[in-house]
């Protein structure tokens, strides 16, 4: 949001890096994980590896987050035809009895004179 309004502003494309944000927000916390990252593992890590992500805009930053976690957790869906291309048990269809349905079946039985319970 500060980006677009600041690229509105000047009329050309702004793009914050994620340290000034960060340090923008809260310094005490960027010091301390700086100083963590480098008692810990490496100054070659920080100098390397951490800076440069930190230079880059925090848009792009937690838009490749958010890519690799939902890489991390995306499931393919099983193909219908998974066994000798006959449909497995597994896949068969479920009638679901009239009971369990949601949206168009309760405004099928509003009608029907039933009443939903509350």
């Amino acid at each position: 949001v500060i980006d677009t309004t600041r690229s509105v502003a000047a009329s050309a494309l702004v793009m914050t890096p994620l340290n000034a944000s960060w340090l923008a927000v809260s310094p005490d916390t960027r010091a301390a994980f700086e100083t963590y990252v480098r008692a810990k593992a490496s100054p070659l890590v920080w100098d390397g590896i951490i800076a440069w992500v930190l230079g880059q805009p925090g848009f792009a930053v937690f838009a490749v987050l958010a890519f690799l976690l939902y890489a991390l957790g995306y499931r393919r869906r099983r193909h219908e035809l998974a066994r000798n291309g006959r449909p497995s048990r597994f896949f068969q269809q479920v009638k679901i009895p009239r009971e369990f349905c949601f949206g168009p079946c309760q405004i099928g039985r509003e009608r029907e004179g039933h009443t939903l319970p509350a």
